[in-house]
């Protein structure tokens, strides 16, 4: 989908003007490593832009806390910062929609729901959400529910379990060997 027509360039110009404004002030040459309390010492005289400008600050940070939770296997925390993405996707940088703010609240009151987000180029579109495996029949059943109760749509809804990643498999004859 296109998202030339929406305001997704909007955001971009809105976080250019903030990291131009910071800048000016700091001497930074890669804005990923800025904390969040960067803003209280030196705020934006513009709320919409300082929020744009925390929310990619404080993804950054979620993204590097995200790979130590991979690394620990530590699944609620994996799940709280899934769901702090969401918040600043949806009350931040402002790209979620009522649809999928509806289907992370709903997510969020079921017993086994670790955290969740809206994935894609925002504006609407889908959520990823961490559950337990023994709840996805529950899970799928209730969000369908609620959904459809609410919007009139039954949504599309893909458990997903993951691999450990990719593997060699010793048994498979090696197509790049003519040898074998």
């Amino acid at each position: 989908r296109a998202l030339s027509n929406s305001k997704y360039n909007d955001r971009v110009a809105e976080c250019t003007k903030g990291f131009n404004f910071l800048k000016e002030k700091i001497n930074i040459t890669n804005p990923s490593n800025l904390k969040v309390n960067i803003l209280n010492k030196y705020p934006i005289d513009n709320s919409v832009i300082n929020k744009r400008i925390k929310h990619v600050i404080s993804e950054n940070n979620r993204v590097k806390n995200m790979y130590k939770a991979f690394l620990n296997n530590d699944t609620t925390l994996i799940g709280k910062i899934l769901f702090d993405s969401h918040k600043s996707l949806s009350f931040d940088y402002e790209v979620s929609c009522e649809e999928i703010d509806y289907l992370i609240y709903c997510s969020s009151k079921i017993d086994g729901w670790k955290g969740g987000r809206i994935i894609g180029g925002g504006f609407g579109g889908c959520t990823i959400n961490l559950i337990e495996n023994q709840i996805i029949e529950n899970y799928s059943k209730i969000i369908n529910e609620k959904y459809f109760k609410r919007y009139g749509i039954h949504p599309d809804i893909f458990p997903i379990v993951f691999s450990n990643g990719a593997e060699v498999n010793k048994y498979k004859k090696n197509i790049y060997n003519e040898n074998l």
